[in-house]
């Protein structure tokens, strides 16, 4: 991996049968809060907004901090508008678990049905 001189994103190569780049935000801002997901989302009582928290893991590359996300908005996190893109995002997205991708697509679904 390369970070860029103002240290605002890197470049990761991609270990696969295709190799790609992906350029990813740098998360050590919110990295050592993601465990918090690991709790039941009503044991929550971090510093970090729900809503922020739950971007970050959102936004993870790999199925877990997603999953774990996916499971707190099924607890009763609110969605807004940002989190029900990402969710449609996740429940498209071939890189996460099957179950991952089902939970989001309902989640998101049952939003936009909330929405109309």
């Amino acid at each position: 991996s390369l970070e860029c001189s103002s240290g605002e994103f890197k470049v990761v190569r991609l270990q696969s049968a295709r190799s790609r780049l992906r350029v990813m935000p740098p998360v050590s801002d919110f990295r050592p809060l993601l465990p918090a997901l690991e709790a039941p989302y009503a044991a929550y009582s971090g510093s970090m907004p729900v809503r922020e928290l739950l971007l970050a893991a959102l936004n993870w590359p790999t199925d877990y901090w997603p999953a774990l996300a996916v499971g707190w908005l099924e607890q009763g996190a609110p969605i807004d508008s940002e989190i029900a893109v990402r969710l449609e995002t996740i429940g498209r997205g071939r890189q996460y678990a099957q179950r991952t991708r089902h939970r989001s697509f309902a989640l998101h679904k049952h939003w936009s049905d909330a929405q109309k």
